[in-house]
């Protein structure tokens, strides 16, 4: 699975497209596709911690982390095989997930295309296409639609993307192009820019963050349904069909980072304005009066604690002092996003608790949300084993419904009730928003958003 990819255009094209990636993956998975006319040779050395594949003007390399590990490990990245001439300078990665895959790959089969995992990829149970990725589809269902190297890219491109259903995001290289697509949802958001140096560098990202890592002028964000090309000539925008915004608030509440803007809107400000309504429902139910100390769990909590802050400072309230009752171990290197494997004692590294400002004390404790419930449930304890009489619970978004068709499945994003995930967690009460609490954050029209995992 991987959750943001980067195209790069231009000089000097690896160690933009490794700073950027590093800005905007660093909590994720990865993939990273790059075009440098002037390079001779790839530079394995300044990508020490990923996969370099080259063929041919093509270089493509993957920022491995933790959360790939539950599965296997696997890319989304694709080259087309060098028996296929017609795109004997291609290559693909992508974000996303296609709902109609299987119908696509025996559409495939019957025009005669084996469509195989590549070797590196390992078949996941009662899933017999499991492994092929949208990558793949997709480079075959072009072969299907070009006719010549010569013929150019646009017409098979809106051809084959036709066929696509689901969220998804590519950035393909061909014969010299750098190519970013969205879905027909604007779900998974592409961002592009343009750095002016000697010579222009493009730069295309699934987060704004990546860009501003680099200097990049951000220059737009792709519609739904819409494609850009960039070549030696510049860059130009296309609809492959037409488009109709259906956009995760997943995104908002959980996988960008807060100095990213996602569908138009700062993702800071918005979980603060989340962090903002819980403190209204705290109060609301009178729970302040048995508080102490509030913390937060650092990184995924901290806007929306500051929101939290915010409106207790606005209502009035300053009895309660800031302390870093939870700190990250600095000596930490891993990574638990989605990982299976050693996940708790992972998160028992991670985290620390200062003793001294708990201790005897009643802790209301703030995050982004209660999924798995294993960091919420393990700072909980490492709370009170460090002398904190109850923990409250506090998270900015609502119970959890289950995946939507469009996303991931995440395995253990299943339904939970409230009582659920305070017997999980070990909290004596947990406080969470309403999914009307959340799109109303957002301050855009409710209809614009997927309402299935909320």
């Amino acid at each position: 699975m991987v959750f943001g990819i980067v195209g790069v255009y231009g000089k000097d094209a690896v160690d933009v497209a490794y700073q950027c990636s590093l800005a905007m993956l660093g909590r994720r998975d990865g993939l990273t596709i790059l075009y440098d006319p002037g390079a001779k040779s790839p530079v394995i050395e300044k990508i020490p911690e990923a996969q370099l594949l080259e063929y041919g003007e093509i270089k493509n390399h993957q920022s491995r982390y933790a959360c790939a590990k539950i599965f296997d490990e696997r890319h989304s990245g694709y080259f087309a095989p060098e028996y296929n001439l017609k795109l004997r300078k291609i290559g693909v990665v992508n974000t996303g997930k296609l709902t109609n895959k299987d119908k696509i790959i025996n559409y495939l089969e019957r025009k005669g295309f084996a469509v195989v995992p590549p070797p590196q990829m390992y078949k996941r149970k009662n899933e017999p296409y499991g492994d092929v990725s949208p990558s793949q589809i997709l480079t075959h269902l072009l072969s299907i639609n070009t006719c010549s190297l010569e013929e150019g890219i646009e017409e098979p491109l809106k051809k084959s993307l036709k066929y696509l259903k689901g969220s998804f995001s590519f950035s393909i290289l061909f014969n010299g192009r750098l190519i970013g697509v969205t879905d027909r949802y604007g779900m998974r958001q592409l961002h592009y820019g343009v750095k002016e140096d000697d010579e222009p560098v493009y730069v295309i990202s699934s987060y704004t963050s990546g860009l501003e890592r680099v200097n990049v002028e951000y220059l737009g964000t792709l519609e739904p349904a819409e494609f850009i090309v960039i070549d030696e000539e510049g860059m130009h925008k296309s609809k492959y069909t037409e488009g109709k915004p259906r956009y995760c608030i997943r995104e908002l509440l959980f996988f960008a980072r807060g100095e990213d803007v996602v569908y138009a809107t700062p993702v800071a400000e918005f979980r603060e304005r989340c962090g903002e309504k819980l403190a209204e429902k705290i109060v609301e139910k009178g729970l302040l009066n048995d508080i102490d100390v509030i913390a937060f769990i650092p990184g995924s909590g901290r806007c929306y604690y500051d929101g939290f802050m915010n409106k207790l400072h606005q209502m009035g309230i300053s009895k309660f002092e800031t302390h870093d009752v939870v700190t990250v171990n600095p000596a930490y290197r891993g990574r638990i996003i989605f990982e299976s494997s050693e996940r708790e004692e992972k998160i028992k590294q991670k985290y620390n608790i200062n003793s001294r400002f708990v201790k005897d004390k009643n802790v209301l404790l703030i995050d982004d949300g209660v999924i798995s419930g294993d960091t919420f449930r393990v700072v909980t304890e490492k709370l009170k084993s460090s002398g904190a009489k109850n923990v409250i619970g506090a998270v900015g978004s609502p119970e959890p419904k289950g995946s939507c068709e469009l996303r991931e499945s995440l395995g253990y994003l299943k339904p939970k009730s409230k009582e659920d995930i305070i017997r999980d967690t070990g909290v004596e009460e947990m406080v969470m928003l309403s999914a009307e609490d959340v799109f109303d954050a957002t301050q855009k029209e409710k209809e614009l958003f997927c309402h299935d995992c909320f």
